[in-house]
């Protein structure tokens, strides 16, 4: 029978696979189960885009997060109502991701400098933060934490993100699965409903595969040199991410036993995607002043090459069809 905390005390080892999205997610679900990360691996590594004017909504699972874990959101515009949401969730279902942001988090390098949406999650008596997510960004490190949270600091640390980012907006769509994800008032949580979205189908215009690595090639070769074209650098970031925690997860399938692919199949995949980073904050800032070096020709040839690697290990993925509903392995 699954437990609270049956795979929590284990997720801090995948810190350096996991997004803001997965580490928030994976600690919401480590919380009755210890193959929590079977939902997220499903059917990856995967990625696929949509041309939302000059910029891409990224999907970087093949359902959106939320529909898989049957999450909604909720939102309030002032904490009498919040307070209300987020402690009723507590106690029904004994934790609640919050939709924050890097601003107002203590533990997080953005704090007090930065704006862009982080999730964590709130459990216990007395009550904890968990954000097991660990980085190395411009503003510094992160480490993956457990912070105990006053009362009187709840407040503050569930502040939501406030509206006037297109970048933040089409990311938090992707992952909640809906067109408006509903960034502008001053609080969000995610419920558990119990009931997963139903699938839906993509948008004529979505591009996954090779055809979205093709289509993000030739905008970095139409747009070099513009800083703009850059300003989704973390979305391909998170694909990064998406592929080493796919290839974490085989790993720690096959050594339970269980017959999945060998995640060695994407080692190439992952040495090409680990170029991208520098090349983008290098092309990013070169384009701030005005000029175009090789990290902007660079970019398009990698994800070519990208495109041709990852289509040899198409038939490497994690499994669709591995139970990803149960609890203890």
């Amino acid at each position: 029978m699954s437990t609270p905390d049956a795979g929590r005390p284990a997720i801090a080892a995948w810190a350096e696979t996991l997004t803001c999205y997965t580490a928030a997610a994976g600690s919401w679900l480590a919380y009755d189960r210890s193959n929590w990360w079977r939902p997220f691996a499903a059917g990856g590594p995967y990625l696929a885009i949509e041309p939302v004017g000059d910029r891409f909504r990224f999907h970087h699972h093949p359902r959106p997060l939320c529909h898989s874990l049957g999450l909604s959101l909720r939102t309030a515009p002032h904490w009498s109502g919040a307070a209300d949401g987020i402690l009723g969730e507590l106690a029904r279902s004994g934790r609640v991701v919050v939709a924050g942001d890097t601003f107002s988090l203590p533990w997080h390098p953005g704090f007090g400098r930065a704006r862009a949406p982080h999730w964590f999650v709130l459990s216990g008596d007395p009550l904890v933060a968990d954000d097991p997510l660990g980085l190395t960004g411009e503003l510094g490190r992160q480490q993956p934490v457990r912070v105990p949270v006053p009362a009187d600091g709840l407040a503050g640390l569930c502040a939501a993100l406030p509206p006037g980012s297109p970048v933040y907006e089409l990311r938090e769509s992707a992952v909640l699965g809906t067109p408006d994800p509903q960034v502008g008032p001053a609080y969000r949580w995610l419920v558990q409903d119990g009931v997963a979205g139903a699938p839906e189908l993509p948008p004529a215009d979505r591009m996954g595969g090779a055809d979205a690595l093709t289509a993000l090639a030739a905008h970095f070769a139409q747009h070099a040199g513009e800083p703009d074209a850059y300003e989704q650098a973390d979305d391909l970031w998170q694909a990064l991410r998406q592929r080493e925690f796919v290839a974490k997860a085989l790993a720690e399938e096959r050594a339970a036993g269980v017959p999945v692919p060998d995640p060695d199949a994407w080692t190439e995949v992952l040495g090409l995607w680990r170029t991208l980073p520098p090349l983008l904050l290098h092309a990013r800032l070169l384009a701030r002043s005005g000029r175009v070096g090789r990290s902007a020709t660079a970019l398009p040839e990698t994800l070519h090459r990208l495109a041709e690697a990852e289509a040899r290990c198409a038939g490497e993925r994690f499994p669709e069809e591995l139970d990803t509903t149960g609890g203890l392995l």
